[in-house]
């Protein structure tokens, strides 16, 4: 059914640029798809088959399609493959649980022929929720830097705000160069990483002054210490960090 689909509206919609959309349930991707479209967030329902859109980007007329993430679904995806430049995979940065799963479809996604040309990037989505996966977190888990075949970019978003989505799709539109990991993609890969992580730290010291005693403290012990691990030139300036937030709370 999905072949079928994809042939008749590649048929009549032959200029399009062709994106599809992937990723387990619940991830996010109808949210970000009609975030892309209306510029807002609408109520969603799981997605039984797909859904597809097209809308103007840059100089860029787009064709995205959103495939179910259910595990009944996943089968599918690859029939919707052909003719596409663009494969988005959206991560929920909050399941931590079903990443290696996550992680088990990317890599069957880059080992698809009809793939083996596309540009991929990944949303690593509900940033804006507490105790989330940071996007070095969720880039590392799912071994991003071993992807040497295929241009990548991860971006963190909240796709409920919109918040990231604009930066996921300008570094998709980057040319194309004949190295697949060109330090232009790489470095916004680490941007991101550098702020994202600089904002859990920051966050942990907060909530450590503020709660030291709260029990919700503890969901943020684990994003902290990853963000040390991948950011350390920050570890020296935790006690001033520490100390600059003790005096700013206390004189509020």
């Amino acid at each position: 059914m999905g072949v079928l689909l994809s042939r008749i509206w590649s048929f009549f919609r032959p200029e399009g640029t062709k994106i599809v959309l992937v990723g387990l349930d619940n991830a996010g991707k109808s949210t970000i798809l009609y975030q892309f479209v209306l510029n807002e967030a609408v109520q969603t329902s799981p997605t039984i088959g797909s859904n597809v859109e097209e809308f103007k980007w840059r100089n860029l007329h787009l064709v995205m399609w959103d495939l179910g993430g259910q595990e009944s679904l996943r089968p599918t995806w690859s029939t919707y493959y052909a003719g596409s430049e663009f494969v988005i995979l959206v991560i929920d940065s909050t399941d931590r649980d079903r990443l290696p799963i996550s992680k088990s479809e990317l890599y069957a996604i880059l080992a698809s022929e009809d793939l083996r040309k596309a540009k991929i990037l990944i949303f690593a989505n509900k940033q804006d929720v507490i105790g989330c996966m940071s996007v070095a977190e969720v880039g590392h888990k799912l071994n991003l830097t071993s992807i040497k075949d295929h241009p990548w970019h991860i971006q963190a978003c909240c796709a409920l705000t919109g918040e990231g989505l604009t930066q996921g799709l300008d570094a998709l539109h980057t040319p194309s160069h004949d190295d697949p990991n060109h330090p232009v993609i790489q470095s916004r890969f680490l941007n991101v990483c550098v702020s994202s992580d600089c904002n859990r730290i920051v966050t942990f010291l907060v909530q450590s002054v503020l709660a030291p005693t709260s029990p919700c403290l503890t969901s943020y012990v684990p994003s902290f210490f990853h963000a040390l691990i991948s950011f350390p030139l920050c570890i020296p300036l935790l006690p001033i960090l520490t100390l600059v937030i003790v005096i700013f709370t206390n004189c509020v």
